[in-house]
């Protein structure tokens, strides 16, 4: 749900949050946060998810220690994550 995007009132223009929907296995986490972080400023925040999250899935379907990664996106899918 949402509970969290409103608590840091980040479901507005110019404004997102990214978390998890699932428990996710720290070795998925990681992965993810390998291929996301590098990406922000570079593109959308979205896009950075959603480019992530399929290389990660990717990745799992040949690791089998690893879980299915998938993350929630909810805000601005024009953000590019700057701060001012």
């Amino acid at each position: 749900n949402n509970n969290f995007a409103n608590a840091f009132h980040a479901t507005y223009e110019g404004e997102c949050f990214v978390g998890w929907n699932n428990d996710v296995q720290a070795i998925t986490a990681l992965d993810f946060n390998k291929r996301f972080f590098p990406r922000l400023g570079t593109m959308t925040v979205h896009d950075a998810v959603v480019t992530s999250l399929w290389e990660v899935r990717n990745s799992v379907l040949n690791n089998p220690t690893g879980n299915i990664c998938d993350p929630l996106f909810i805000g601005d899918i024009n953000y590019y994550g700057w701060a001012w």
